[in-house]
């Protein structure tokens, strides 16, 4: 099923917001966690009116999320500038993840900056189409992806550091905040180069800071930079920036990744 097909399905009948676990989006017995992030963050909207635009999101990965995916939220707080609304995502009647939301009026200041722009990397037009191999859960296959400088997983690499141009494959789901969420989850954690062997590997948590009220990028691309520069005792710390097509950061994240060898 493809990305804008599966909101539409969750969303259509409401207060209920639930969908099955769908096919072509797990990642061995969950499902991915973009996927997970996406549907919190369109529950919330449906739920909620003149909200004002996104600034930060914190995903726990509380558990597996399988079978039938159900969402509900609730409002912490609505405040002058500041409204934070809490969601909670169940599987199969168990937690499977919990977000924290917060979205902010737009405010003038009088100081503002900014990261340089990004023109430094080959447009997704000129660069090769990255093909994942052996490796790859299912959810892989609702993207395209083209590397700029990777690593592939399990190879054994000295560094865990990746930047690679990802969009949906489904057309409908190539601009808006909530398909970006659940594309910002996609490439495989940076500390899967480094390892040669694997027993199971999943995010921890999910923590996003949105640099743009509205983002919005050129035929659906956006430029994703994932690297890691501590792993240790079964876990690693990574850092995740996104740009769109044009070279604007949009989003800046960090995970906690747990690696079992």
């Amino acid at each position: 099923m493809d990305f804008s097909h599966l909101i539409d399905d969750f969303l259509h009948i409401q207060p209920r917001l639930e969908i099955d676990t769908p096919a072509g989006w797990t990642q061995g017995r969950t499902a991915y966690g973009g996927l997970t992030g996406a549907l919190m963050l369109a529950a919330v909207q449906a739920a909620f009116v003149d909200l004002p635009p996104l600034r930060t999101i914190q995903i726990n990965f509380v558990g597996p999320a399988s079978g039938r995916l159900k969402v509900s939220s609730d409002l912490l707080r609505r405040g002058k500038n500041n409204v934070t609304i809490e969601a909670l995502l169940t599987g199969d009647d168990a937690i499977a993840g919990r977000a924290i939301f917060t979205f902010g009026v737009s405010r003038d200041t009088q100081t503002q900056a900014h990261y340089p722009r990004r023109d430094d990397v080959t447009p997704p037009e000129e660069t090769p189409e990255l093909v994942w191999g052996a490796f790859g859960p299912e959810f892989l296959a609702q993207f395209e992806a083209r590397a700029i400088n990777t690593s592939m997983p399990l190879s054994g690499a000295e560094a865990a550091d990746n930047l690679l141009w990802l969009r949906h494959k489904d057309a409908g789901a190539r601009d808006g905040i909530v398909p970006l969420i659940a594309l910002g989850d996609a490439p495989p954690p940076a500390v899967l180069s480094m390892m040669k062997t694997v027993r199971g590997i999943s995010s921890m948590n999910w923590n996003i800071n949105m640099l743009s009220d509205a983002p919005h990028t050129r035929d659906g691309w956006w430029l994703m930079h994932t690297f890691s520069q501590h792993v240790g005792n079964g876990y690693a710390s990574q850092i995740m920036r996104v740009w769109d097509a044009d070279g604007t950061r949009v989003m800046d994240a960090m995970q906690l990744i747990a690696a079992f060898e």
